[in-house]
């Protein structure tokens, strides 16, 4: 399961098989079948009534799954021609990925160099690993945002992982806004997918003087 998991965040999709309507269970059984990009085999050829479909891996965690614990439906991963697969409970496949994404979140942070280890947003990976919150400004229910400093026709979405941290920035630069806390998983499921669909850059625990990385 754990390869499946690693598979699909470098992927960054996956197989699903479904049919016209939605994705239930089917002629090879009361299963919702998924499978890695390499692991997809040929073996549905001439199911007429099903269809292969490449989505996300958010859209994955949070429609699939989701789909399959309301209907009950076990999850059947890298099914073989053979016949071979490993099912799980969608409940549990959910939780570990959600898990596996938040930590390559920290893992990716971290290891592209561009942070030293006494830097503000080591300091915010540590409180949400923590916390299992973080917190960010809306402005007339709307995400607040910046033009970027790095990067020319960028915008950049400030989160903290505090809110006094987020309340003195708001203090100093920002008018008609209010705080919000978001859970890490609903950030990671929910707004991060809406961020990358925009291109924008996420900035970590800027201060007061409006200083962070991005």
């Amino acid at each position: 399961m754990n390869k499946f998991i690693d598979t699909a965040l470098i992927d960054k999709s996956v197989f699903v098989l479904i049919n016209h309507t939605t994705i239930e269970q089917h002629s090879r059984g009361e299963y919702v079948f998924v499978w890695n990009l390499d692991n997809f085999p040929d073996l549905l050829a001439g199911h007429l009534d099903h269809s292969i479909r490449k989505i996300s891996i958010l859209n994955f965690v949070e429609d699939v799954l989701l789909e399959a614990e309301d209907n009950e439906i076990n999850i059947s991963v890298n099914d073989s021609i053979s016949g071979e697969h490993c099912v799980v409970d969608p409940v549990a496949l959910r939780q570990q990925m959600l898990t596996a994404l938040a930590q390559s979140i920290k893992i990716s942070s971290i290891s592209d160099g561009a942070f030293s280890p006494n830097s503000k947003i080591m300091s915010f990976l540590e409180d949400l690993k923590l916390n299992q919150k973080l917190f960010i400004l809306l402005m007339d229910d709307v995400f607040y945002s910046e033009k970027s400093s790095l990067q020319e026709d960028a915008y950049v979405m400030p989160v903290w992982s505090t809110p006094e941290l987020a309340e003195s920035y708001l203090s100093n630069h920002v008018r008609g806004a209010k705080v919000v806390g978001l859970e890490m998983e609903h950030f990671v499921a929910n707004t991060l997918p809406l961020l990358m669909e925009s291109l924008m850059l996420v900035g970590f625990n800027w201060d007061s003087h409006g200083t962070g990385p991005e």
